[in-house]
């Protein structure tokens, strides 16, 4: 897989900087204020349960081709920033999706026999392309995929994003410098990316606080395996692929 076009992109000149290398590079001054926003979002997911065994394997088979099986679906609900357009890609390739809904919450692909794949930022719009999709097909397949970054490459990557950078050619290094920290002291403007997918996610497939995956992830060598934890979820019967972002060089293996 490759990761997204703004974690590649070499903007870098003699007389332009590159607005993300530059952003990473400044994210160690800036301890403080990445020590209160990183534990922000664990306390966000400091749920009080936890998922129990470490041995997983993803036994929905989405191994790549088309599939003979009618109706499956595979939702990317991920937070922004996050590897969303590169897990999109992959299986939107592997099963010869093309493009269908162009929703405002988000998007989906159509594929053979009837399956789908969905790709959105936020919760509330996977959730309903989920559901409009299981109510036509309600013995398809069902997997969710989510992932997570390490906050020093993520926030600036946020950053450049939320504040297209790379299209304001005239700030200098140094006005850069001072907006980015302005951007980071408003803590809101990282919680709100965060909370609107993650959190959500793990309370619907009943995964425990973001430390007891990393753990279950470590164990993994990079993912975690979840299941919906109530048959009244649109996510019921569902899997939950939760993956680490900067392993994503093991997405096509693991998925397979």
């Amino acid at each position: 897989l490759q990761t997204e076009p703004s974690i590649q992109m070499q903007l870098y000149s003699s007389s332009r900087p590159n607005a993300l290398t530059f952003a990473i590079q400044y994210t160690r001054h800036l301890t403080v204020i990445g020590t209160l926003i990183a534990a922000s979002l664990v306390l966000l997911l400091n749920y009080e349960t936890a998922k129990d065994g470490y041995a997983q394997s993803l036994s929905l088979g989405f191994e790549g081709g088309p599939s003979s099986e009618p109706g499956r679906i595979v939702a990317v609900i991920n937070t922004a920033k996050m590897g969303t357009g590169g897990l999109s890609q992959n299986f939107i390739n592997s099963l010869g999706c093309e493009d269908g809904i162009n929703d405002p919450s988000y998007l989906t692909y159509n594929c053979p026999n009837e399956g789908i794949v969905v790709r959105a930022h936020e919760i509330e719009g996977g959730v309903q392309a989920v559901k409009n999709h299981r109510q036509e097909h309600p013995e398809g397949k069902c997997l969710i995929v989510t992932a997570i970054r390490s906050p020093k490459p993520w926030l600036p990557s946020l950053y450049v994003q939320r504040k297209r950078v790379c299209e304001n050619i005239s700030m200098t290094k140094e006005e850069m410098l001072q907006d980015y920290k302005q951007w980071l002291s408003v803590v809101n403007n990282v919680v709100t990316a965060f909370e609107d997918c993650l959190p959500g996610l793990l309370q619907e497939f009943n995964g425990g606080s973001l430390v007891e995956q990393a753990k279950v992830m470590d164990h993994n060598n990079g993912y975690s395996i979840l299941e919906s934890a109530s048959s009244d979820s649109v996510f019921a019967g569902c899997e939950l692929l939760f993956l680490r972002m900067e392993q994503h060089d093991r997405w096509p293996e693991i998925i397979e």
